[in-house]
């Protein structure tokens, strides 16, 4: 069974999602709405979720049961208790944004980035990104794909079950692949990160050209 860390949100469509992220197999570790602080900004998204043979997720749920696609990045969502159709961004483009911040964050740990060659400072983790429509069906989704494109969305028909989520975040096509299975120090710096509540990220200005970060207790 996978590590799960946090709480799931409000919303019926996110506690399901929770339910089935803590029957995934013992390789992937959850987080329920972790805080991602980078010295460029901060983030909340609902779930990021470690492959501990692959690399990490970014996940955000919309628990909306009409959607189709708007301009842009938008989706039209129509509320049924107010009668409305809204406009909003979509939980894919929602999820991407995040991923920045936290590639930022992950680049603050030495033992995370590459130390030399053309990557040097970059992060050694794959980090990609993924929506969650857990209302929405399977002819509606692949019209969704066409415009947020096909890996990073997941509907209904694919949640029935925790190996059928499964086999869809193993198939997610990260541009290159990290295992952290080999070094438990990685994965206790990727936990430290997302979820060590009592420590803070204070950004220290320095002369040099890099930025470097402390992390202080809260005591």
């Amino acid at each position: 069974m996978a590590e799960i860390f946090g709480k799931p949100g409000k919303e019926w469509g996110d506690r399901q999602v929770y339910k089935l992220f803590s029957k995934l197999p013992d390789r992937y570790i959850v987080y329920a709405q972790p805080a991602i602080h980078a010295p460029s900004g901060s983030r909340n998204p609902d779930y990021v979720i470690l492959d501990k043979s692959r690399g990490i997720l970014v996940i955000e749920v919309k628990d909306w049961k009409y959607v189709q696609p708007a301009f842009g990045d938008k989706a039209a969502v129509f509320k049924t208790q107010r009668r409305e159709t809204l406009v909003e961004t979509n939980p894919v483009d929602q999820a991407w944004h995040a991923t920045f911040l936290l590639r930022e964050a992950l680049e603050q740990e030495s033992h995370l980035i590459n130390h030399r060659g053309p990557y040097r400072g970059k992060t050694i983790v794959p980090v990609g990104h993924i929506g969650m429509l857990p209302n929405i069906d399977k002819p509606t989704i692949q019209e969704l794909r066409k415009s947020w494109g096909y890996c990073s969305l997941i509907g209904k028909e694919e949640m029935l079950s925790p190996a059928l989520l499964e086999s869809r975040l193993a198939a997610y096509p990260y541009m290159f692949t990290f295992d952290t299975r080999s070094s438990s120090r990685a994965i206790d710096c990727i936990h430290q990160i997302l979820y060590r509540k009592d420590y803070i990220l204070k950004i220290r200005n320095t002369t040099e050209l890099s930025i470097g970060i402390d992390i202080i207790s809260l005591n």
